[in-house]
């Protein structure tokens, strides 16, 4: 944890005189990954990261990000300038360099994804992300990418993107309980599909996105309707419709395989995905490269998105569902 002194310190140098100094948000990865957040006055939240990711480039992207949200009528907790007229400044606590930040506290709450309808919910949510697309692609690009980017690596990848990661690891999955046609068929269908999306990968339209719409990430207004974002840490570039993809993904829930066929679980998924991105096309045109590589998106997207991996591989671990699993994957890898 960060000492008091440093935080009157660092707090002083954005002006900021400290009333009072909230329960920290231990948000660290590992013990060389320490995330820690500060309530300060009830007023303001004080960020300090220590694994170099946070620079006064990353913060100025993130503030002009900020500024296209609230343009287009979304809520987002702005960012503080300190005294030196910068977003960021540095401190050292024993052996670690933090970076910090301040941002404003949000002046909505978080959603409660257990008081409201959450595919509902979901249909209003994915609806400004066609109107940002719509009014911002390809204009002041980031250079991160972000944390959804295939072939494009994201600030945390390593040699490889996230989606191919999780690819292999179902493969191994699949092979070690000799499940060789399944992995060799997903292997094949992500590499013609990434082929064929590298072929018209400069032509396809890209903006830059908040990046993780997931409930602890969303504010709401005292009707539950969809109010803001927080948390901007997975922000980036992104190729248009692999974000929309990604962020309108609906995977079964595990019980649905003890009721439903592999192609009823198909359908239903296309269904909803299909209802969510209708929301989307109500503010966003398709341009022809997008056509072409749409498809293929939505294949690699649905043999590799981390929840549905992470689903199948415990069920195959565990010795269920697997012929299930593996129609599944067929479905997934032979829609058109």
């Amino acid at each position: 944890m960060i000492s008091e002194q440093i935080i009157e310190d660092v707090c002083s140098l954005y002006g900021i005189k400290i009333n009072s100094i909230g329960k920290v948000f231990d948000n660290s990865r590992t013990p060389s990954d320490k995330r820690y957040i500060y309530p300060i006055n009830d007023a303001y939240m004080l960020k300090f990261y220590n694994n170099g990711t946070i620079s006064e480039a990353y913060l100025n992207d993130v503030d002009r990000l900020i500024k296209r949200y609230k343009e287009i009528g979304v809520y987002c907790p702005s960012l503080i300038k300190n005294k030196r007229d910068q977003f960021a400044v540095f401190c050292k606590q024993d052996v670690d360099t933090f970076s910090c930040y301040v941002e404003e506290m949000a002046c909505f709450r978080l959603m409660d994804p257990g008081r409201i309808d959450s595919f509902a919910f979901r249909k209003e949510l994915v609806k400004h992300l066609g109107v940002l697309a719509s009014a911002y692609t390809n204009i002041d690009l980031s250079v991160t990418k972000s944390m959804w980017s295939i072939i494009d690596l994201a600030p945390l990848d390593k040699d490889i993107d996230e989606k191919q990661e999780n690819l292999d690891r179902l493969v191994r999955c699949l092979k070690l309980h000799q499940l060789d046609a399944a992995a060799d068929l997903i292997v094949s269908c992500n590499e013609k599909a990434r082929m064929k999306i590298k072929e018209y990968f400069s032509e396809l339209p890209r903006c830059v996105y908040q990046g993780d719409l997931n409930f602890t990430n969303i504010l709401v207004d005292d009707t539950d309707c969809f109010a803001g974002l927080i948390d901007f840490n997975m922000f980036g570039t992104e190729v248009n419709i692999n974000c929309f993809l990604n962020e309108t993904f609906c995977e079964p829930e595990p019980e649905e395989y003890n009721k439903y066929s592999a192609n009823e679980l198909f359908i239903q998924m296309q269904r909803q995905q299909d209802e969510l991105l209708n929301r989307i096309w109500e503010n966003y045109s398709l341009s022809e490269a997008e056509k072409i590589c749409f498809p293929e998106y939505r294949k690699i997207i649905g043999l590799s998105q981390y929840p549905i991996v992470q689903s199948w591989i415990k069920m195959l671990e565990a010795g269920i569902h697997t012929e299930k699993i593996c129609d599944l994957l067929h479905l997934i890898a032979n829609q058109n």
